[in-house]
């Protein structure tokens, strides 16, 4: 992919800066006050099937390279208070939306949603089901810490519908595991794969991550070897965001010395080789699928797209945010609940919705996010869309020059070399966007 340490210096040197992941447009970062739910309501299109994000904001205890909206808990105590109020939101939510609103996929993210009691887990589920209409090939999927699994849990699970499950493994190296406070060891996420197998759920995703202190492309290596040994159905392999500035804790790491860019993209480059080598297909930036992942048969049908969970297979471009910090996505904007525990705690008890920013898309908006999700899901935009929308002509020709990007008389393509660089292209669509320090984590 890269000819020679020349170039991967050059490329570095020039494209290795802070840039949004792009998991929305515009940025997270670009939300303010002002907007509210009843702004997202005349174009609610109640007729196609929506999903839900639940928030679960607890762990046991704290990872050192944790960038999530999460809190360190000792017993279930504040757990189900937060329950509580979690399920009058959603009471809320129902009334001010009214009824007949299918739900196709539901998705308990946080945190570590397992680390709650499987009460808690169904009898949010339960009151899902009485506020909305749950359809019933609806897929519930659930983001689980492996240190809070046992069988009993994963076949409790299974019993209540939830059948697609992420686990945190970041690194299977013991090093890595101690510097980032995370120690699992290999064994531990070999039983709980034993355990879901013998419950008859199969569509499991590892969560791997580059750039972690301690790592070095033979740990890496061998972490992608022993992950692709447990046959999960997907992969996403992220690169280290490290932003103490948002999350004080991540200095911790700074003791052990962090990779720098280029190792990072050395690393992020081998775990692919390896991957791909294994059979497993890539999709987008940094996921990775067996070829009869529904995933990839999305892929295959053009249908992948962006959404706060990453890349999905999800039809639905409306996305209900339930809980403290959640995100709903709407055809026309975003909408993010308050961060503040007691503010959200303190507003549903008011009987009101928790929202305390968001963002509204105009037309202009709206095109741009379409040319940057086809930049990230399919590595290429129509050149029709992109005249007109250009935020620098001079970095595109910049791109073009190092062989990022290639410009044809109807399509722009990201080339295999610049996919590394493929949110550094979606940039240049971004009119709000600025390469600030202590904004975004760096692109590799």
């Amino acid at each position: 992919m890269f000819t020679n340490e020349t170039t991967i210096d050059l490329l570095l040197s020039k494209y290795d800066r802070p840039t949004p992941r792009y998991t929305s447009f515009p940025a997270a970062t670009h939300f303010h006050e002002g907007v509210e739910l009843g702004d997202f309501l005349t174009s609610f299109d109640k007729s196609n099937p929506v999903s839900i994000y639940v928030h679960i904001p607890f762990c046991h205890s704290l990872c050192h390279y944790c960038g999530c909206h999460t809190k360190i808990v000792q017993d279930q105590g504040p757990i189900a208070s937060y329950v509580e109020t979690l399920i009058n939101e959603i009471g809320i939510f129902r009334e001010r939306v009214g009824d007949h609103i299918a739900v196709q996929r539901i998705h308990f993210g946080g945190g570590s949603p397992n680390y709650a009691d499987t009460k808690f887990i169904e009898r949010i589920l339960r009151k899902i089901e009485e506020s909305f209409e749950v359809l019933p090939s609806c897929q519930i999927d659930m983001e689980c810490d492996p240190r809070r699994l046992t069988a009993e849990k994963i076949a409790f699970f299974a019993r209540i519908g939830i059948s697609r499950f992420s686990l945190g493994i970041q690194d299977f190296n013991p090093e890595v595991q101690k510097a980032i406070n995370r120690i699992q060891p290999y064994e531990m996420i070999e039983e709980c794969m034993m355990h879901f197998s013998k419950s008859g759920i199969n569509d499991i995703n590892f969560d791997l991550i580059v750039g972690l202190p301690r790592q070095t492309l033979d740990t890496v290596a061998e972490t992608a070897d022993r992950a692709v040994q447990l046959r999960p159905s997907r992969l996403a392999v992220f690169p280290y965001a490290h932003v103490p500035w948002m999350k004080r804790h991540q200095v911790l790491l700074e003791k052990y010395g962090l990779p720098d860019a280029k190792i990072r993209l050395k690393m992020i480059c081998l775990v692919n080789k390896k991957l791909t080598e294994s059979g497993y297909v890539p999709v987008g930036m940094d996921h990775f699928a067996k070829p009869e992942n529904d995933l990839v048969q999305a892929q295959n049908e053009d249908s992948v797209h962006r959404n706060f969970q990453g890349y999905t297979d999800d039809s639905s471009r409306t996305v209900l945010g339930f809980g403290l910090s959640a995100i709903s996505q709407f055809e026309n904007g975003y909408l993010q609940n308050t961060t503040n525990a007691m503010e959200y705690k303190s507003k549903i008890s008011e009987g009101i919705l928790a929202s305390c920013r968001g963002y509204l898309m105009s037309n202009s908006d709206k095109k741009r996010k379409k040319i940057i999700d086809d930049l990230l899901c399919r590595f290429n935009a129509s050149i029709d869309e992109v005249q007109d929308l250009v935020t620098s002509s001079q970095r595109l020709a910049d791109l073009q020059e190092d062989e990022i990007i290639t410009i044809g008389h109807d399509v722009l393509n990201i080339t295999d070399k610049g996919k590394m660089f493929a949110r550094v292209v979606a940039s240049c669509f971004d009119p709000y966007y600025q390469p600030k320090e202590e904004r975004h984590a760096c692109a590799i």
